[in-house]
């Protein structure tokens, strides 16, 4: 990806590449699973923030958090391309891109 970016410190627009999140694309990366502490790793933030991403009635509450899948009675987990995608959009959204 590729944006204008404008230096406040000089008066002059340079073009920057910005690389997206892309982890070692295979077909099992694609469709692995990730657990809480993996999420937490890859967005840098502790268990109890994330959990504040997901519930709407907090006022960190982000709805455009990918989903979590049941896969047992007490285990939770996110897809990894699901994650991915959501820190490309985050990526994005920093760089003035949406």
């Amino acid at each position: 990806m590729t944006c204008n970016f404008t230096s406040p410190i000089v008066s002059e627009t340079r073009s920057v590449t910005i690389p997206s999140f892309k982890p070692q694309t295979t077909d099992f990366e694609a469709h692995r699973i990730l657990r809480i502490k993996d999420v937490c790793y890859l967005l840098g933030c502790s268990k109890s923030m994330l959990y504040l991403y997901l519930s709407p009635k907090s006022k960190y509450y982000k709805p455009d958090f990918p989903k979590q899948l049941k896969l047992a009675d007490r285990a939770k987990g996110w897809k990894a391309s699901d994650v991915y995608a959501y820190i490309n959009q985050l990526q994005m959204k920093e760089v003035g891109h949406e």
